[in-house]
């Protein structure tokens, strides 16, 4: 028997000629999908039906500055000032402790930072106190803040201060 009269013959051509009658129908059939989110629309820049009001959203902490200047303390939220503290005079000696004794009623400051705080709670309060502050003034706006329900509460370092050598 001849080996070489029994082989089968493979005609790619009409394979060839299904594959690509196949490709031309599904090109011709397929959908492409209409991008979402696309509108085309020509809309007034600067006119609306509603006039609305902008609301502001603040993202800078409340700060209240705390500043010597002459004899007083000068106590701001922002850029507002709110208060003037009498600074206390030193004590004379021993059993004078009047001196150190001045009240402290910050419920202005309290009120206004509440009033910033209700309206965004996830701010946070920065205290800035000159070095030069008193401690008591230090504290007592320290508490005015604790008492409006703020928690989140920084001291600011005070900048460092140039020296002759420019460092």
């Amino acid at each position: 028997m001849d080996d070489d009269s029994n082989e089968i013959k493979l005609d790619l051509a009409p394979m060839i000629d299904v594959t690509f009658l196949l490709l031309i129908f599904f090109m011709c059939s397929i959908k492409f999908k209409q991008l979402e989110g696309k509108l085309d629309s020509y809309l007034p820049k600067d006119v609306g039906l509603q006039q609305t009001q902008v609301l502001e959203i603040q993202d800078e902490p409340i700060r209240v500055t705390l500043r010597v200047k002459g004899k007083e303390t000068l106590l701001y939220v922002g850029s507002e000032k709110l208060y003037t503290l009498k600074i206390p005079r030193a004590p004379n000696g021993p059993g004078d402790e009047q001196a150190l004794k001045v009240p402290l009623n910050l419920t202005q400051l309290q009120t206004k930072v509440g009033a910033i705080f209700r309206k965004a709670p996830e701010l946070k309060c920065i205290i800035d106190p000159d070095e030069r502050v008193p401690n008591m003034h230090v504290i007592a706006a320290l508490d005015a803040c604790l008492a409006a329900g703020i928690s989140n509460i920084n001291f600011s370092i005070p900048p460092k201060k140039k020296t002759a050598a420019g460092n």
